[in-house]
């Protein structure tokens, strides 16, 4: 079952922060990724920690999968671009 997430957008940055944006919430920490290059981990050591699973990326598409409070979720994200006339 996949739920969408219209309005979300996540920046990560090269030195490991991130900043993540949900209609009006807001989020900010540190990411990492796993030594296999196979997940990101958000916050780690923090009670906020988090994991996301890459199940591909590539310049169009990123593609993740995590569970959260039982549930599966799995969502494409596509690069931001903005619009100009």
């Amino acid at each position: 079952k996949v739920q969408e997430l219209p309005n979300y957008e996540i920046e990560f940055f090269p030195d490991g922060k991130y900043n993540a944006m949900e209609e009006t919430d807001y989020d900010e920490g540190y990411w990492i990724m796993s030594e296999d290059n196979s997940k990101i981990i958000f916050d780690e050591g923090t009670q906020y920690q988090d994991e996301w699973t890459i199940v591909n990326a590539d310049a169009k598409t990123f593609k993740i999968r995590f569970t959260s409070e039982g549930k599966k979720y799995e969502y494409t994200f596509v690069p931001y671009v903005e619009w100009k006339p």
